[in-house]
């Protein structure tokens, strides 16, 4: 792995974990009441660390990590539908499971003994496209 990559992918994992961190902190700050979106916002930062730890080829546990995504997004949505009033907040549930599963799927890649920098390189923007959005989401929904 060249510099330039080795570099690039400190950048991005580093931000990768501050962006939901930012969020929470952001959204804690103007509205503590919001307290529950900033622990959503935490609980994809232990997505990414539950595939630093798991093995690629146990599907058992990726079945297990589908499930928690869902059950996370359908929390999401409930807690945004009584919260607002149009029906907007439905477009929040598959972003949340886009973050949720990109994040995995991240920390799935990030391997000492699989360097692939490509797919690593994927999994990273594929991952901050996904925060990116759902955070911009829940931002304008929230009017925060």
């Amino acid at each position: 792995m060249s510099e330039e990559h080795r570099v690039f992918l400190i950048i991005a994992t580093i931000l990768l974990l501050v962006l939901p961190f930012l969020t929470a902190l952001y959204i804690y700050y103007i509205h503590p009441e919001l307290i529950y979106f900033s622990l959503l916002s935490l609980a994809l930062m232990i997505s990414f660390f539950i595939g630093l730890r798991d093995e690629q080829e146990k599907p058992r546990m990726h079945t297990k990590t589908l499930i928690t995504g869902l059950i996370m997004s359908v929390l999401q949505l409930i807690l945004l539908h009584s919260r607002v009033q149009n029906l907007i907040y439905l477009t929040a549930f598959p972003l949340y499971l886009w973050a949720w599963l990109a994040m995995y799927s991240t920390g799935l890649q990030i391997r000492p003994e699989n360097i692939d920098v490509e797919a690593i390189l994927s999994a990273l923007i594929t991952s901050l496209a996904g925060l990116g959005t759902l955070s911009w989401l829940w931002l304008s929904i929230l009017k925060i």
